[in-house]
């Protein structure tokens, strides 16, 4: 979890009395994630006027950009709840076009090269 995520949700939790869960009811017991995930997060997207986004965007976004900045494969697989990392791997780890183009660019240079010496000595 980033620190400062960790640190915000700390302090709710202490302020609050709710320790260890970040959805309860006023009455202090524990909220089901389906109602907050199908019921309150619209409510939240809308309110924040945010257009079309639901709470499996949010957390396929977070597993992509995992992925894309370099954290384990493990680590993104235990945050995301996945019951193996080959789940992680199939749906979050996977080249994005630039890095095809990255990891491309020795063997580009390679046949460029190779297609000039062999024009070269055609001539």
């Amino acid at each position: 979890m980033l620190d400062m995520l960790e640190d915000i949700l700390r302090e709710w939790g202490e302020k609050s009395g709710h320790l260890g869960y970040l959805f309860v009811h006023s009455w202090g017991k524990r909220e089901q994630a389906e109602y907050w995930t199908k019921v309150e997060f619209p409510k939240i997207v809308k309110k924040a006027g945010i257009t079309r986004v639901t709470f499996q965007e949010l957390r396929h976004t977070f597993g992509t950009l995992c992925a894309a900045k370099g954290v384990p494969v493990q680590y993104t697989a235990k945050y995301m709840g996945h019951s193996n990392i080959q789940i992680t791997y199939k749906y979050y780890y996977h080249p994005s076009n630039a890095d095809k183009l990255e990891n491309m660019a020795p063997l580009n240079t390679f046949v460029r090269k190779s297609l000039a010496k062999a024009k070269e000595a055609s001539q």
